[in-house]
């Protein structure tokens, strides 16, 4: 979990909004200009098992003037997993490895959300280098010692760490978020940089102790 900022882009890749997630209520607008005020580079939303449509999402970026891209959050029967590249959600993705079958085929990636939040993963560790890209070591819904775990669970896999807030309101927005040692402009930079491990999960705050 390094503080140390390398040059890249700065990009919180777990964002939940009103707009496809039933239990948010972030209007995307709110999210960007929280985004902006926080240093942040970009957005991913990630719904819950939903998708933004491509030329949705592209009209409310150029609106805004904020690169945002799309992602999902795929409730598996392992455990939740952050998706990003595949346009659209099948129930067949609700079993994890018949949804690693999609991401492969698709050139797409996978990390495996918050591992330490009950219910927490119930796959075998083993099997997870194969599984999953990328896991999310930092949560901003988590405390500082289930950071150190999931960086310490990525770092004993082999595992690129990622990091993002989570976010279901404006305020979290930022409180982790994923350094890229390189500059992403667009969804197919950023899938390389994540298969290539060109990233690091940064803490930034934590939530105030009525919300965890």
């Amino acid at each position: 979990m390094s503080q140390e900022l390398r040059p890249g882009s700065r990009i919180d890749l777990h964002v939940h909004t009103a707009t496809f997630s039933l239990d948010s209520g972030l209007s995307p607008e709110f999210a960007v200009a929280r985004a902006r005020s926080q240093g942040l580079s970009a957005l991913c939303f990630t719904e819950h098992n939903a998708a933004w449509p491509e030329a949705d999402l592209r009209a409310l970026s150029e609106r805004l003037e904020f690169p945002l891209f799309s992602g999902m959050e795929v409730s598996t029967d392992v455990g939740h997993v952050l998706v990003f590249g595949l346009d659209h959600y099948r129930p067949e993705m609700a079993l994890v490895k018949q949804l690693r079958r999609f991401v492969r085929a698709d050139g797409a990636a996978m990390a495996l959300a918050h591992p330490n939040r009950s219910p927490a993963y119930s796959g075998s560790w083993a099997d997870a280098p194969a599984l999953f890209d990328a896991i999310e070591a930092v949560n901003g819904d988590e405390s500082l010692a289930s950071h150190r775990l999931g960086q310490g669970l990525a770092d004993g896999l082999g595992i690129p760490a990622i990091g993002g807030s989570d976010a279901h309101t404006a305020a979290a927005i930022g409180r982790a978020f994923t350094s890229f040692s390189v500059n992403i402009a667009n969804e197919r930079q950023l899938i390389q940089a994540l298969l290539a491990g060109e990233v690091s999960a940064i803490l930034n705050s934590f939530p105030p102790p009525t919300t965890h």
